[in-house]
């Protein structure tokens, strides 16, 4: 089976975990009351450059390797939040 590339995957999972560790941070802060706007900025910030690395960046790189296939899947799946089924 074809696993990737480690590099790739690896600096996804630690983007991803860098941003679950801050989301975890900031709720903790939240409910202790000891809240500030600078950790909510940073959070903020934070998670917009990860969207838009994703939108401009990888996505390009998607459709250049994968070509019609990955424009079809695309059309059919949503960008960030998934679908409800009913």
């Amino acid at each position: 089976a074809w696993t990737g590339e480690p590099g790739y995957w690896i600096g996804a999972m630690v983007i991803n975990y860098g941003f679950v560790v801050a989301l975890g941070v900031a709720m903790f802060a939240l409910a202790n009351g000891l809240w500030s706007w600078p950790a909510l900025v940073q959070v903020v910030v934070f998670a917009a450059a990860l969207i838009a690395y994703l939108k401009l960046v990888e996505e390009r790189e998607l459709e250049m390797r994968f070509g019609d296939e990955y424009l079809e899947y695309k059309k059919t799946t949503p960008f960030i939040l998934p679908k409800l089924k009913r």
